[in-house]
């Protein structure tokens, strides 16, 4: 599938009952294979600068302001 940007949820590192977790949309991301994938719906405890070091290349925290350019 060609999809350009991909909007994806995940909570936390650690696993929760109702939300996905880093390494399970890691694991969607890596099947889905979009161009480019933002995290959204980030739990309080989620450190940006934190998070941005462990998100593959392609993949990157959103923030609230974001602005995104979609073509």
């Amino acid at each position: 599938a060609n999809i350009p940007i991909w909007i994806v949820e995940t909570l936390r590192e650690a696993p929760h009952s109702a939300h996905a977790h880093f390494d399970l949309t890691f694991s969607w991301i890596n099947k889905v294979k979009p161009n480019r994938s933002y995290l959204t719906h980030l739990g309080l405890e989620s450190d940006y600068e934190a998070l941005m070091s462990i998100c593959p290349a392609n993949v990157e925290p959103s923030f609230d302001g974001l602005v995104l350019q979609v073509d």
